[in-house]
Formats: C-alpha cells, structure tokens, sequence
C-alpha cells in the first residue's frame, strides 16, 4: 500500500552552538539587533507529538495526526529562528558599539573574523549597519539591520557557523524580522533551504511566517517534500498551512492543505488540497474501497483544527471546542504558493 510518510520531526535539526548570559554594560550597549523572534503559544507549537510517533503512512495516518503534526512544524521553524537569534545575541557580547572588524573564537573553537559596516544596501535598501562574518574564507553569518524601528536580515550556513554541526551540509537560513509592519507589533519570516531529503518523508526546503498583534499570533507556511507521493504525479508535496493562536488563552485555529509541489498558486489550495480530500484522493489511488475503514481515515481530517493547551483537540466547523475560539480568524489567510517553497533560494549577499 503506498506509504504517505510525514515525519517533520527528524527533517530538521539541533544546532550545538551556544550564547553567553554575561549582561552588557550599560554604558557599552552593542548596536546589535536583541530581539529576532516572535513567541508563539504552545497550543500550536510544541515538540510533542501527543503520542509516539516513528513514521506515519498509509496504515496508519489520519486527519488527526496530520494537524498533531502542524504543532511540530510550526516549533522546528520557530526553534531555528531562536538559534538564529541565540548568535546574533552572542556576537552582541563582543561589544559592537559601531562600525568596526573584529575576530572572537566561537563555540566550534574556530576563529571567526566580522566587519560591521554603516549604510549598506541590500534588496534596494539601505540599512544602519551590516554584519558580515566569515569563516577563513568562507561566509558564516551576514545581518541586516535598522534600529529605528528595529527591521533585520539575517542569512546564515549553520556548517560554517559551527564545524561541529555535520548534519545538512548544504542548509542555509534566513530570517527577515522587525518591528515595523503596520499590521504587528513584530514579526518574523523565516526561510530554510538546503536540507537533507535523500530520505522519502524528509523537507527540503521550509518557509513560515509569524506575526503578533496583541495576544493573537499569526502563522501561516509551507514545506517541500520532494519524496513524498499522494498520487502518481513525481513532483513531490507541499506541506501548507494557516493558522492563529490567542496567546493568553493558549487556544488556537488551523487550516493545512498538501498541494502538489509544482502548484503555481495559493488561491484555493485550503480546499482543493485539504486533508479531506487529498486523503480521500489517496485512499482511492491506494486501492481502499471499503467504506469503514475510509470514513476512520477522514474522521478529523475536515476544516479547521482546534487547538488547545495540551494540542489538537477537534476538527469542522460543526466541532468548535467553545466561543472563545470565536475571536481567531484564519477565513482570509493563504499560504504561500507551492512552486515558491519548491524554487527558494537563499544566498550570501556579495559586496562588491
């Protein structure tokens, strides 16, 4: 039987390198960005499963597991961009006040040499100071970023980062973040590329935002699986998803779709790919036909998924766990376009 393996919980990855607790001066405050991430409640992001799970495929997947699933994704994206945020805060205790070149030993016992520049321009714009930091000749970490109001880029190789890490060779990162979007108090995009999919359930490549205004945090993004197969078409899936969580309710709401990979737009993909009907579609292409069992599959497999304090706790319109679900609003949201996750690219900005 065609297996529908979706284990996001090895497709990314620890990164041993740590940060200093030691304060600043006040006096010798670093010019460094200090805040990168967005906090998301736990009701959507969390490491736990809420039950073992080695691999998932057809024998045994359900709508259920796949919104269990969206907690773990949403914590390993939003996880990388706490490590991100854990360097750059470790390169601030350097003491960078201004524009200077500097080397410090990092945690891989590696020498690392950084020039901070003012004025640089990167994507037709031009920021307060950039960070530029390399490995002998090899580009570790690079950020962008604006003070007033607090705007960054950060592109980083994790491999370079820290020799240690061995794993995904090839991986690369970059979170755009700042306080300056009107429609939050701060938000965070974070892209990966890079990653290791020689197995069938692994990611290649993942891209997520998170904005928060007030308590609501809102999250919406996508995964490429290249070795992951709903029907016959070769092209790999999407793993996409929208969703919203009250952070002092710790309540949540979530809609996921698997588009094919190559799908060109997001418009509609919530319904034409949604559980629902790609598991129905999948449970057909794999030659289940009694009614039973496929009504088993597709029980929790409808639109949206709630969330609670302890996960996933039902699934439809007609399931609503109570009205304070009401206030979370995911009705306009869309992921991003399938072919985009599939192409991205992240690269080290080269001053010429």
């Amino acid at each position: 039987m065609k297996k529908l393996t979706f284990i996001l919980a090895t497709v990314f990855f620890s990164l041993a390198i740590g940060c200093k607790d030691e304060p600043i001066p006040e006096e010798k405050k670093s010019i460094m960005p200090d805040k990168i991430t967005v906090k998301i409640p736990e009701s959507i992001s969390s490491v736990d499963l809420q039950k073992s799970i080695n691999a998932l495929n057809i024998d045994t997947i359900k709508g259920a597991e796949i919104y269990k699933l969206m907690r773990v994704f949403i914590f390993l994206g939003a996880s990388s961009a706490e490590v991100v945020e854990a360097i750059v805060k470790s390169i601030a205790d350097i003491e960078i006040t201004e524009p200077t070149q500097a080397n410090y030993v990092a945690e891989d016992g590696r020498q690392k040499n950084l020039t901070v520049v003012a004025n640089e321009t990167y994507n037709d714009q031009t920021w307060d100071y950039f960070l530029d930091c390399f490995d002998g000749e090899d580009n570790a970490i690079q950020v962008f970023w604006n003070i007033e109001p607090l705007k960054g880029v950060v592109i980083m190789k994790p491999s370079i980062m820290n020799y240690d890490y061995t794993q995904n060779p090839d991986a690369m990162y970059k979170i755009e973040f700042g306080e300056d979007n009107e429609d939050y108090d701060n938000y965070m995009l974070i892209s990966i590329t890079g990653l290791d999919s020689t197995e069938q359930n692994y990611a290649k490549n993942l891209k997520m935002f998170v904005g928060k205004l007030g308590d609501i945090v809102t999250v919406y993004g996508n995964s490429f699986h290249p070795g992951v197969e709903m029907t016959s078409t070769g092209n790999g899936i999407n793993w996409a998803f929208v969703a919203q969580a009250d952070a002092v309710q710790n309540i949540g709401v979530a809609e996921i779709c698997l588009p094919d990979a190559l799908c060109t737009t997001s418009s509609n993909i919530l319904n034409d790919y949604s559980i629902y009907n790609v598991l129905q579609n999948a449970l057909t292409y794999a030659g289940v036909t009694d009614s039973t069992t496929i009504s088993a599959y597709l029980f929790n497999a409808t639109a949206p998924g709630y969330f609670g304090e302890t996960g996933f706790v039902a699934s439809g319109t007609e399931n609503i766990p109570s009205t304070e679900f009401n206030i979370l609003d995911i009705s306009t949201m869309q992921p991003f376009a399938p072919i985009d996750v599939y192409n991205l690219s992240i690269e080290f900005f080269i001053n010429n």
